[in-house]
């Protein structure tokens, strides 16, 4: 959300949006929709592959960034103001 504004942000508003992870490559991420209805909810995704060696029930402290293109303002969203429950977190699969 563009604070200053209040709107939300889509793929059209913004230039480049992507994740750092310390010790990795960033993480680019693409605006897309969840299906092909008219009401379908519309989101940011990228991935990354977990290194082998990374530390299991470890948060991993990710930042994403955004520049906008209308305006080329910055935007930095980081997890340390969520609650511990809510953090991305590495865990063993079941």
């Amino acid at each position: 959300v563009d604070a200053p504004g209040g709107k939300v942000l889509s793929g059209a508003d913004v230039r480049q949006a992507f994740v750092k992870i310390p010790g990795q490559a960033n993480v680019m991420l693409k605006f897309g929709k969840l299906g092909t209805a008219a009401n379908a909810p519309s989101y940011w995704t990228g991935t990354w592959t977990v290194p082998a060696d990374y530390k299991l029930n470890s948060v991993v402290p990710f930042h994403v960034l955004l520049r906008t293109k209308a305006d080329h303002r910055l935007g930095d969203f980081s997890q340390e103001t969520l609650a511990a429950g809510s953090l991305l977190t590495i865990v063993a699969v079941p």
